[in-house]
């Protein structure tokens, strides 16, 4: 009997260990192309990129990501017709940022820094130059680098109790905080459920550092 319970509690500290590792793998979709007024030209691969371009993103490339780069592969892309499109469009001005000549995205998959696949959308001016990133310029290049998966859960899971949050059921993603230049574990602790929307505590941990990077409210839509 004693035998047959301590294999029970075994089975259950395994079950939660793998319940509490799969809410740390993320699986980031691709967030679809980004329309320029129908003067853009998809691209299949990034050989069809002139050479110069295509030296610069693998440079970049290897740059931004180090040895991850291995487990990354072109997915999608544009060449934009920056004349024709500024041309076409008056209302330029009215926008933020810079239009880019090569929309370029990419996908990254590492389950070992918990990333099922992660959309990696770059963007370059005429030069190959970095107009925009989802991913840290620097520092981030070496995944070794990266606390462990079930310290930073078991660090958020601590600050979370600490603040009063509910920490059950709670949810986990990873987002490229561009304010600080950082890429982060996001946690979302429910607090109550509006008409049809759910509203979470939610905080940033640095993939890097056990420091809360950022911290919010977040109300999100339920799909029932």
């Amino acid at each position: 009997m004693k035998k047959i319970f301590a294999t029970y509690l075994l089975y259950l500290a395994t079950t939660s260990s793998l319940i509490a590792q799969d809410k740390m793998v993320v699986d980031k979709l691709f967030p679809g192309e980004t329309y320029y007024g129908g003067f853009s030209t998809p691209l299949k691969s990034i050989s069809e990129l002139p050479s110069n371009i295509q030296l610069n993103i693998r440079g970049l490339i290897n740059n931004l990501f180090g040895i991850l780069n291995d487990n990354i592969t072109f997915s999608s892309g544009q060449i934009v017709d920056l004349k024709r499109y500024f041309y076409a469009d008056t209302t330029i001005y009215r926008r933020h940022g810079i239009i880019p000549k090569y929309d370029l995205n990419f996908i990254l998959k590492d389950t070992t820094i918990g990333l099922k696949s992660y959309c990696i959308n770059l963007n370059l001016d005429e030069y190959g130059q970095i107009v925009y990133v989802n991913w840290p310029k620097e520092n981030y290049s070496d995944k070794t680098a990266f606390i462990s998966r079930k310290n930073i859960e078991q660090f958020a899971l601590r600050e979370a109790q600490l603040k009063g949050f509910i920490t059950k059921d709670y949810r986990v993603d990873v987002i490229y905080n561009d304010k600080f230049d950082k890429l982060c574990w996001v946690f979302k602790f429910p607090v109550k459920i509006e008409k049809n929307r759910q509203r979470y505590n939610a905080f940033e941990v640095d993939f890097k550092e056990m420091t809360i990077i950022d911290e919010y409210e977040l109300l999100t839509t339920i799909d029932f």
